[in-house]
């Protein structure tokens, strides 16, 4: 994660909410290896997971790209393609495969 984000080539993004002040931080290298801080988030029910979604960039399609479980860390994932923006929600456990309601997700777009 360290290396990924103090590398010049790869894009960051910090993942906010309306409904809170907590963030999370999301790190794509140039190779489409991508790291996720979402540490500060707060921990969920047995019954509630975090879930990582990347918005291709060609397209605006949003993809499901992780479960980050109720009480997540550091996280990697991959993304086949350039992702334009990453979200965070919170989905009833053990995930989706769409999200229908983007309400209180942590929003970020890559730069």
């Amino acid at each position: 994660y360290e290396a990924a984000a103090s590398d010049a080539a790869s894009t960051t993004a910090t993942l906010t909410t309306d409904a809170s002040d907590v963030t999370a931080t999301g790190v794509v290298g140039p190779d489409g290896v991508g790291f996720v801080d979402a540490r500060s988030l707060p921990s969920l029910g047995d019954d509630e997971t975090y879930q990582l979604w990347g918005v291709q960039a060609e397209t605006d399609d949003v993809v499901s790209i992780g479960i980050l479980g109720s009480d997540p860390g550091i996280e990697t994932f991959t993304f086949d393609g350039e992702v334009a923006a990453l979200a965070i929600t919170i989905e009833r456990s053990p995930g989706v495969v769409s999200d229908g309601n983007p309400d209180g997700a942590y929003l970020g777009e890559l730069r």
